[in-house]
């Protein structure tokens, strides 16, 4: 999917063809795809639970749920991804990432749009929720398929130097 601006109105391509944010909602959005899977169980396993909780809030905004339960799906949203930051964090500084600190600004960032997408929320205001969800969808991908594979390789790399010095 790509996005466009059109005469103010966000649209959604899909399939070349536009789609109104209101229709979006009826389509499944957050689909975790075991091709980005890096390889680190654990990591994977958090990724996948991220977009299971990113899906609950999309259906949730798409059912035209109550302000209060979209709310309690954003802040399950933010739980999921604080406790899986912080353990992404960890396992970088216990093996040395060299990137840590850009790393975890990128965390940052996404945690400052989610809690700004919180405070601003307003039911029923289909491009701005379109907007918001299709901007996590498209971090989360791009996060875990460039950033997070530089953590696995380096965490693979550091096992397997371990296990070389062991075995030597």
């Amino acid at each position: 999917m790509a996005t466009c601006q059109a005469m103010g109105t966000l649209f959604v391509m899909c399939l070349g063809k536009p789609v109104e944010p209101a229709d979006m909602f009826a389509m499944a959005l957050f689909t975790w795809d075991p091709r980005l899977a890096i390889e680190v169980p654990e990591i994977d396993d958090e990724h996948a639970q991220l977009f299971a909780a990113a899906d609950q809030l999309h259906a949730a905004i798409g059912q035209g749920v109550s302000k209060e339960s979209v709310r309690a799906h954003l802040a399950s949203l933010i739980d999921h991804s604080q406790a899986h930051f912080a353990h992404e964090e960890q396992l970088m500084i216990r093996c040395g990432y060299p990137e840590f600190q850009e790393h975890k600004a990128q965390h940052k960032y996404l945690m400052e749009r989610i809690l700004q997408f919180q405070r601003d929320f307003v039911p029923r205001r289909a491009a701005l929720e379109a907007a918001m969800l299709r901007f996590l969808k498209d971090w989360l991908i791009r996060h875990i398929d460039e950033s997070d594979r530089k953590i696995a390789a380096h965490l693979h790399s550091a096992s397997a130097t371990a296990a070389t010095r062991k075995d030597g």
